[in-house]
């Protein structure tokens, strides 16, 4: 299994290395719109699977120690986890509101369109976060 684990990292660093980067160096060098368009898919693509492959990395590194995951405490300044996860929630939604406002001065309807699509990943983001920890109450 060890062998196995170590040939999931490798693919890890490669994915790392040559995936998202790669494809977006591959995209900036395309002038066709259509082209450029597929690669940065195949570029969102790779990297959901990257992260994903470090999960399964992580949980594969637990299941073999048979130790069950422990919570980590946070790296952020100070802050308990509802407020980090509040905090992201509205990075998330303010995100998705200047990307609304963009949109709006888009040169063409295909960046409006994808500015649109990405203010709603946004708002979706921050919908799902919210399920994540209880909202932050304010002790006065």
């Amino acid at each position: 299994m060890g062998r196995t684990l170590n040939e999931l990292r490798t693919i890890q660093y490669l994915e790392e290395t040559v995936g998202p980067a790669g494809l977006r160096r591959l995209a900036d060098a395309l002038t066709d719109d259509d082209h450029r368009a597929a690669v940065q898919e195949l570029r969102r693509r790779a990297a959901s699977a990257s992260l994903e492959l470090e999960s399964i990395i992580e949980d594969w590194s637990h299941a073999v120690a048979g130790k069950p995951r422990k919570a980590r405490a946070p790296a952020v300044g100070g802050l308990d986890t509802a407020e980090i996860v509040e905090s992201f929630i509205e990075v998330k939604r303010s995100s998705a509101e200047l990307l609304r406002r963009a949109a709006r001065d888009a040169p063409n309807d295909r960046l409006r369109e994808r500015l649109l699509a990405l203010a709603k990943e946004e708002e979706q983001a921050a919908d799902s976060l919210a399920t994540i920890a209880p909202p932050v109450v304010d002790e006065e």
